[in-house]
């Protein structure tokens, strides 16, 4: 509340509008990789309908809605959240 307190109406709403017209990007149907897509089963309506937007563009994607959740998955499941990440992750070990 107090970060958005502190942005300008005009920026908000801007912001707001963005999210109302979200479309996946052209380029994602083209995306090779893997994909999980999470959204909160308690999230908003936006949200899943993204979601379900994004799996729909990228077939070979994952879409999983997280029960117990809202838009928070990390801080609000973040042990589910390293589980269903880390076989991914031990597949692709940081290069550094």
């Amino acid at each position: 509340m107090q970060t958005s307190a502190g942005i300008s109406r005009e920026t908000l709403l801007r912001t707001v509008e963005e999210n109302l017209r979200f479309t996946p990007p052209p380029r994602w149907r083209a995306f090779p990789g893997a994909a999980s897509i999470l959204v909160g089963a308690e999230e908003k309506g936006l949200m899943k309908r993204s979601a379900a937007a994004l799996h729909r563009d990228l077939p070979h994607s994952a879409l999983e809605v997280v029960d117990g959740c809202g838009h928070g998955i990390p801080l609000q499941r973040p042990s589910w959240l390293a589980a269903h990440l880390g076989p991914a992750l031990d597949a692709h070990p940081d290069p550094r």
